[in-house]
């Protein structure tokens, strides 16, 4: 698991690993995708060769991103069609419960799986590195396979790109072989010349394209005629009788035992007894008290004096009053 983490690395927009790289650029695609949903909505207004040429200057591209150097296995493969045929039923505005079949979906479009547009990226990659200087690490790397490749073989098939080209090859049934070292020095001395090598990748192209087309269609047909033959059955066939419901003999039912039940208990009753008398509250220093009070009383009595000294009563005012207005008058 951590070498696996060590390797899962990105390097010029690519991940070390074909499956991650391969699900990384399923996913940009669709983000891609979804980002010019105004334009695949707009089918009245925008023509269908005009969005195909937009899916194919933005979407294709980083989907097929890299994938000329990968060594993709057959089912990798079809999981990139999925993913192209999946945006192209959009762009078609083909939506459930309306179907197309993939062949008329590609002949509808005017476009080939997309798988063979790897296939035809992989040869054009392969012959520019043929026709490099022999110093290049590219081209060193491969006669140092081919010159290991004839001494040590190893038993199963290995999903690397020298077997893969070797199967496009093997496919297309040419006479141009790349199993060994010599057949390597002749298949480079071929790509010198750079239209029989662009001829001969048109070719490959062009039969992988045809061989995925006639497949899809023949995978159609069969399911076509396996869905005649079910309904043809069907219809054929006379339906069975119904069959005769078996009697069945009811039994009495076992009386349930019942068990008596036990009487609730009764909640003890209760007298409810008048509430004990509070003790009565001593007085806390009484003397003190007493005290207090006595010179509160006096100090008050002192101050009703003062105050009535101080004051004259309302009859002295007045007479003092009156005697003032008669000495004036």
């Amino acid at each position: 698991m951590i070498r696996h983490a060590k390797l899962n690395i990105k390097k010029l927009g690519s991940k070390f690993l074909s499956e991650d790289d391969l699900n990384y650029r399923i996913q940009r695609a669709h983000h891609a995708f979804s980002q010019l949903w105004r334009l695949w909505k707009s089918r009245t207004r925008v023509s269908l060769e005009l969005r195909l040429r937009m899916y194919n200057a933005f979407v294709k591209p980083i989907l097929m991103y890299n994938a000329s150097s990968l060594d993709l296995s057959l089912s990798q493969l079809e999981k990139m069609n999925a993913a192209h045929r999946t945006h192209l039923r959009r762009v078609l505005g083909i939506f459930y419960p309306n179907t197309i079949s993939n062949a008329k979906l590609y002949e509808s479009c005017n476009l080939k799986p997309i798988s063979a547009y790897v296939i035809k990226a992989r040869w054009t990659l392969f012959g520019h590195i043929l026709r490099l200087p022999e110093n290049t690490p590219a081209h060193q790397v491969m006669i140092t396979y081919y010159t290991m490749h004839a001494t040590h073989k190893k038993s199963g098939i290995q999903n690397i790109l020298p077997t893969l080209i070797n199967q496009d090859l093997d496919c297309q049934q040419s006479k141009i072989w790349l199993n060994t070292y010599n057949d390597f020095l002749s298949i480079r001395q071929y790509a010198q010349d750079r239209t029989a090598w662009r001829e001969l990748a048109q070719t490959i192209y062009n039969y992988t394209a045809e061989d995925l087309i006639n497949t899809l269609d023949q995978s159609t047909t069969n399911k076509r005629n396996y869905q005649e033959l079910q309904s043809d059955t069907a219809s054929d066939t006379t339906p069975e009788p119904p069959r005769k419901r078996r009697r069945q003999i009811r039994r009495p039912k076992r009386p349930k035992e019942t068990t008596p039940r036990r009487p609730k208990p009764k909640p003890p009753t209760c007298v409810l007894l008048p509430p004990a008398p509070s003790p009565p509250k001593k007085e806390l220093f009484p003397k003190f008290k007493k005290r207090s009070r006595e010179i509160a009383e006096a100090y008050a009595t002192e101050i009703a004096q003062a105050l009535a000294e101080e004051r004259p009563s309302r009859r002295a005012r007045l007479e003092s009053e009156q005697t003032i207005t008669n000495s004036v008058g």
